[in-house]
């Protein structure tokens, strides 16, 4: 529908982007048309030579082309924090959410709520939280399992972490 549209600031200790973009697609869910206003925030601050932080937040808002109606809503803000310690060792955290509202699954034709195996097709909540820290990073090669999710329906978010491990070492 039309080309998205973006700034950017150039300055080396703090960063900032803005993306915003208005699209057309399907909605699989539905096998109907739908409408996307896409909006991204990044932000990077670098106030010293040993500490970054970043934080990213895509935002996501689906309407129906007929009629629309709204569909969908997805959030999904993360961070990143890295503290050099050394040349060697960093420490990292990553922490994102995942928050998504979808309406009730309607026949694009008739607006009828959609019935599959016998259940109507009702408006979910979705939230998801995540989080991997790691201490430290250095040459022995520490790593950390992917990221440790807590899922949800509509129950209040809870937080996991990952556990960081080093792999066995080669001592030939």
């Amino acid at each position: 529908m039309g080309r998205p549209w973006a700034l950017s600031t150039p300055n080396r200790a703090l960063k900032a982007d803005v993306s915003i973009g208005y699209v057309s697609g399907p909605i699989f869910a539905e096998a109907s048309e739908g409408r996307a206003l896409n909006v991204f925030l990044n932000l990077e601050w670098k106030p010293t030579s040993t500490l970054r932080v970043a934080s990213q937040w895509p935002h996501q808002r689906i309407t129906r082309a007929q009629g629309g109606r709204w569909f969908s809503t997805a959030n999904i803000p993360r961070v990143k924090i890295e503290y050099q310690l050394t040349r060697d060792i960093f420490f990292r955290y990553i922490g994102q959410y995942f928050a998504q509202v979808r309406d009730t699954l309607r026949d694009p034709r008739s607006g009828n709520l959609l019935v599959i195996s016998g259940t109507p097709q009702g408006r979910v909540t979705q939230t998801e939280f995540a989080t991997t820290s790691c201490s430290p990073i250095s040459r022995l090669r520490v790593q950390c399992s992917s990221l440790a999710t807590a899922r949800h329906s509509v129950s209040p978010i809870r937080s996991a972490s990952a556990a960081c491990r080093v792999p066995a070492t080669d001592s030939s």
